[in-house]
């Protein structure tokens, strides 16, 4: 969990006198970070940078809780806890790591996020979160993982989504889902689309369950895929 640390001051996590580069976040705080670290952890070393100066830090646009992680992969000190990081807090770090070219921390975070959403889920906080950081950095094999498992569960929240992309490929997805299990198990699509979305869910995960190899007959990162082809021609 990340430290309460009072702006205008020092992370005491990231305080050492021998640090050669200051750097703000956006609520505050200051960490001390060893350039050399900095440098060799990431793809990100502009010149303004390389100051030293409290009155003229680099200035980040992550909190300081996000940074308190993030810069922790710059020591291989100690491997952060993902797993009691909120997922606000997780996929704000994971985008920061790719922002920032931060390859271990991506790798970190990529799979956490995968392990944690790439099974039939009951948490539906972040949903949004989840899946737009899938579409944005995972490969389409663990997209349509974690689409399996998030989608099919929450597709209302999905449908709320302020992203059109994300939103009209997820649309397109559940109605093959629908078409694919409806016709299967019950022979009339029409019949199985108008049960509500819990039962919709169940019905169409005991009919994967009892063949695995049904995940692959709809793939969420084809119908991304065919959505983003419609708005290119548009």
């Amino acid at each position: 969990m990340a430290s309460a640390v009072v702006p205008g001051e020092s992370h005491p996590q990231f305080c050492s006198a021998d640090a050669d580069v200051i750097i703000k976040s956006s609520d505050g705080v200051f960490f001390r970070i060893h350039r050399l670290n900095l440098q060799a952890n990431s793809d990100f070393a502009p010149p303004e940078i390389s100051v030293s100066d409290v009155t003229d830090p680099a200035c980040f646009d992550e909190p300081s809780e996000v940074l308190e992680v993030l810069f922790k992969y710059l020591y291989h000190n100690e491997s952060p806890s993902l797993e009691n990081l909120s997922r606000e807090v997780l996929v704000s770090v994971g985008r920061a790591a790719h922002k920032y070219q931060m390859g271990f921390a991506i790798r970190s975070v990529d799979n956490a996020i995968f392990k944690m959403h790439s099974g039939y889920t009951d948490n539906y906080q972040y949903v949004e979160e989840i899946l737009a950081y899938a579409v944005d950095f995972m490969k389409d094999e663990q997209l349509d993982e974690i689409a399996l498992g998030l989608f099919l569960a929450c597709w209302a929240a999905v449908t709320k989504y302020n992203h059109p992309t994300v939103c009209f490929a997820y649309l397109l997805y559940k109605e093959r889902w629908v078409e694919q299990a409806g016709k299967a198990m019950m022979g009339e699509g029409e019949v199985f689309e108008e049960r509500d979305a819990r039962d919709l869910y169940s019905c169409i995960r005991d009919w994967v369950d009892e063949s695995p190899s049904r995940c692959s007959k709809v793939r969420f990162s084809e119908c991304l895929q065919e959505v983003r082809a419609m708005q290119s021609t548009a």
